[in-house]
This record gives structure tokens, sequence and C-alpha cells, in this order.
């Protein structure tokens, strides 16, 4: 009698994992996720996990909304582990719906209220977010934290080695002083580091990269500049095989990088990808 207790209660766990797993399948999208949710109270919570698991939020009106959501269900927040704000495709600055030189004291709050609550993020993207607003940010960034990109920014970075869990860094069209590359390769549990600068290969670049290299953690270091390969091979070829030296290291030229910010459309892909 015992034994057959067990077994229906093992069948009984088996259809309840084919159930979820049904569940979950059939809500890949968003519009059927959604009409999943209502079929029963279980259902609205697996499938409520699914569709707050991973968060865009690409235009101001829907940031704002959903600030407003979280104020009802505050709950909502603690299933984000994936959270993407900013531009999903090329535009200028000037273009962006977040404000041009500095976001909105609306747009700010509500991220800093999110961060707040969210507390099981683990990837965190921000896109064309101004460095002055970067401080207000970087202090209640989540505990979680294990992969951040931002970029374009302008400015002092202050990311320091509070981030311990931080693994993945990727800063995106961006100029960074030594000051900033030191306190980077001191993140203790950086693994992969993805830089896209504007710079041309030079001594300066040859310097900061050293300063990248000393780091003890760092599996993979890649780095995009403009120009070519063949300038790098013409005016900096000892500097260059010096570095490349270091397996860790990838260096990509391009040519057209001045004046793009089209790597916004791929980046956005990338993250899509990964998050899936």
């Amino acid at each position: 009698m015992k034994d057959y207790r067990v077994s229906l209660v093992n069948l009984s766990r088996f259809f309840l994992i084919t159930l979820i797993k049904v569940f979950l399948q059939s809500a890949i999208l968003r519009s059927q996720a959604l009409i999943l949710s209502l079929v029963c109270k279980e259902a609205y919570a697996w499938i409520t996990r699914v569709l707050y698991r991973s968060v865009t939020f690409s235009t101001r009106d829907d940031l704002l909304n959903f600030q407003t959501t979280i104020l009802s269900h505050p709950e909502l927040a603690q299933f984000i582990q994936s959270l993407y704000i900013g531009s999903t495709e090329h535009e200028s600055m000037a273009k962006s719906v977040f404000g041009q030189f500095t976001w909105s004291n609306e747009c700010l709050t509500t991220v800093r209220h999110l961060l707040a609550k969210s507390q099981n993020i683990e990837r965190l993207a921000l896109v064309n977010l101004p460095p002055s607003n970067w401080h207000s940010i970087e202090e209640i960034l989540p505990p979680r934290l294990k992969t951040l990109a931002v970029g374009p920014s302008y400015g002092l970075l202050g990311i320091n080695v509070a981030h311990r869990g931080l693994k993945e860094f990727y800063y995106a069209d961006t100029i960074l002083q030594s000051a900033e590359l030191s306190r980077i390769a001191n993140l203790p549990s950086l693994t992969d580091f993805k830089w896209r600068s504007p710079l041309r290969f030079d001594e300066v670049v040859y310097g900061q990269l050293k300063i990248l290299l000393r780091s003890t953690s760092l599996q993979t270091l890649h780095i995009t500049l403009f120009g070519t390969e063949m300038d790098i091979h013409k005016f900096y070829k000892t500097e260059y095989e010096d570095l490349i030296a270091d397996e860790r290291l990838t260096i990509v030229c391009d040519p057209q990088y001045e004046g793009s910010r089209e790597w916004i459309s791929d980046f956005r892909q990338q993250w899509v990808t990964t998050d899936a």
C-alpha cells in the first residue's frame, strides 16, 4: 500500500513538472503568455515569472507605466533577473527617449526605485545613460549583479571593488581614463570585459590595455578600436605584438567607427540571444 502511494505521488509530480514545461514552452511569445496566465492561479504564477524574468524598457512611457504597476504589485520586481533600459536601435543622443544630456528626473527616479526593489537582477544594461547620472545609479546596483553593460557615455566611471560579484562588463562607445581601468582591473570576479572605444591604437591605448591585462581574474578582453589593423602594424607593430602575445586579448579594428552608433542594434540582439 505504501509503495502504491509513493508511486501516485511520483506520478503526480511527473505530471506537474510536465504541465509546467508545457506552459513555459507555450509562453515564449508574450501574447501567448498573457492568455495562458488567465487559465488558473497556478498558471498565472508560473507565467508571470517567465514574463518578468527578462524586461526591456526602450521608451519613457514603458518605464513610467511599469513604475505604476509595481506600486500595486511589488512582487513583480523580484522576478526580474535581466533588465535592459535604453535604446534598442541606432539613434542620436539628441533623439534619446530618456533625455539628451541627462535623463529626466522622473525617469532617473523610476530607475533608482526599480533597481532598489529588484534585488534578484543579475544582468543590467543601461544604454545612453549620461555620465552625470551614473553616480546615482552605481550606489544602488543590485547585490547579485553579474553582468553590466553601459554606454555610450563620456565621463568618469565610478565602478569600484564593492561590486565583488561582477563577472562580465561591456562598456561601449566610450573613452575611459587609466584610473577607471585600474578599478576595473581590480574587480575580483571579473572574467570578461568588452570595450568599444572610439580611439585609434596609440601609446596611450597600449598603456591602458596593459593595465587591464594586469587583472588576475580576467579570462577574455575584447576591444574594438577606430582605424585599421594595417595602421597599427605600420606605426605600432612592436606594441601590438606585445599585447596580442596575451591570448586573453582580442583587438578588432573598425574603419567606419567614427560617428556611428549602429552597434546598438547589434548589441541589443546579442543581449536578447544571451537571455534566451
